[in-house]
């Protein structure tokens, strides 16, 4: 905690980042296992979001908020994809892949382009991420996303629409055209 508190001078922001991490930190341990199904690194994932959290204090207006906490939930699934990206190894090559049936390959596949979508989705903008990320990878609809993200929901409607367009245009440009 200490190391945290080290890099925030406020001291009523110290007192919200104190409020944060005592009440959401077994939330976000929950949601990092999620995404890396390893207990170690679920806690070096959260370890990472509370450091981003505490650099960028001064964004979050009160602790207690449903934009807070779609703020650090959405922090966190980034420090755990972060840290699945960074210690994804490349496998050896494996014969057995070949007897594999038709349904296993469509499935690995469908797998692969799951998750360069959900990348494609981390390189757009700040206006169009956090919207495309909670509609299309969390299911959320335009209404619960509009009150996460404190927005209006004709404004989120929008940024789905024109969001799509870019996703689209820039999973073309990857080789993914469905």
């Amino acid at each position: 905690m200490l190391l945290y508190l080290a890099l925030i001078d406020d001291p009523v922001n110290q007192s919200k980042f104190e409020e944060i991490y005592y009440k959401h930190k077994d939330r976000l341990l929950v949601i990092a296992y999620s995404i890396l199904e390893n207990h170690y690194d679920a806690e070096d994932a959260v370890h990472n979001a509370f450091l981003s959290i505490a650099r960028n204090m001064n964004k979050i207006a009160t602790f207690d908020s449903d934009r807070t906490l779609g703020y650090i939930m959405v922090i966190t699934k980034n420090a755990a994809y972060d840290l699945l990206r960074k210690r994804k190894e490349v496998l050896p090559y494996d014969e057995s892949i070949i007897s594999e049936s038709d349904d296993e390959l469509e499935l690995y596949y469908e797998r692969e382009k799951y998750c360069i979508v959900v990348e494609t989705i981390r390189m757009l903008s700040e206006i169009y991420r956090p919207v495309l990320y909670l509609h299309y990878v969390e299911g959320k609809t335009a209404k619960e996303i509009a009150r996460l993200l404190n927005r209006k929901t004709y404004t989120v409607k929008q940024q789905i629409v024109r969001g799509k367009k870019i996703l689209v245009g820039l999973l073309k440009e990857k080789g993914i055209n469905e």
